[in-house]
């Protein structure tokens, strides 16, 4: 994968172990030869790297859907195990809440599953380097990441989910406490729609950073609002209370976040000893 322009600092304090002279330097035709091939390699191994996380990326995906389908209604709980709301939650619920449920969840469903990737990756399609034109293999990457990112929200979510069990507000102002009409009413905690589109606007924003894309305003402020528009709209479809949103928004910030640090062109930190003719020098990147 390409990594953008990082400044790589020579702390090099050249730990030259030998005064050794540097050898004559080679001509500019061999350059150029050593330039293509280092080229050539560096793409072989991105694409490499697009496979390999191409692959979990879908793997990943394709668990999401078996737990979003054949396994619901194994896994969800058929009681809830947290099913007490609280004063706040109450409060902003009755607030916030429609009068039209199923509108607002239409429109959440439109907005956090719909409009929010696809302006993440709209947007990052559309953009250019500071001082290049995005290349095929840049804007695979670029897709891949946001994609990833989605998935791992999704099956973060999930594990939640199922785990705490929390009954839906709907559910709770209909039968307090007692077993589900349907599978999906104990899987309040948290709200997947909010994770998934704050996770896809840092992680679009984090790229746009990276790469050095002047459209970074764009993703993250247009993207965080949307994040917001979806939160909104969970609660009034009355499917979330306060605390399911803000945690599944912290959760896809973090996530949003992380997920570009996995791959290979984004900065690091370290310090490695690298050869040089006649020694040895530590350098340090950044």
């Amino acid at each position: 994968m390409n990594r953008p322009a990082l400044p790589i600092a020579a702390l090099t304090a050249a730990a030259v172990l030998t005064a050794t002279p540097v050898a004559a330097r080679a001509d500019d035709g061999d350059a150029a030869s050593a330039a293509g091939d280092a080229h050539a390699a560096t793409h072989a191994a991105s694409r490499r790297h697009l496979w390999r996380h191409g692959l979990l990326t879908a793997g990943g995906a394709l668990a999401y859907a078996f737990s979003e389908t054949t396994f619901k209604d194994t896994l969800g709980p058929d009681v809830c195990r947290w099913c007490d709301d609280n004063a706040l939650d109450r409060g902003v619920r009755n607030g916030l809440r429609w009068d039209d449920l199923a509108l607002a969840n239409t429109l959440s469903n439109a907005v956090g599953f719909g409009l929010a990737p696809a302006f993440a990756l709209g947007v990052l399609s559309l953009s250019g380097g500071q001082d290049r034109r995005r290349d095929a293999l840049d804007a695979a990457s670029d897709g891949l990441i946001v994609l990833e990112t989605g998935v791992a929200v999704g099956l973060v979510s999930q594990v939640f989910k199922f785990g705490f069990g929390r009954q839906r507000p709907f559910a709770h102002a209909d039968h307090p406490g007692q077993a589900a009409l349907a599978p999906d009413e104990n899987l309040s905690f948290f709200s997947g729609h909010t994770s998934l589109s704050v996770g896809v606007a840092v992680t679009a924003s984090e790229i746009a950073r990276y790469r050095g894309y002047k459209t970074r305003p764009y993703l993250l402020y247009g993207g965080l609002t949307l994040a917001a528009t979806t939160a909104y709209l969970r609660i009034a479809a009355d499917k979330h209370y306060l605390t399911d949103v803000v945690t599944g928004a912290a959760f896809g910030a973090g996530l949003g976040w992380l997920v570009p640090r996995l791959h290979d062109w984004t900065e690091q930190v370290g310090v490695s000893m690298v050869p040089i003719p006649g020694g040895l020098a530590v350098v340090g990147e950044f």
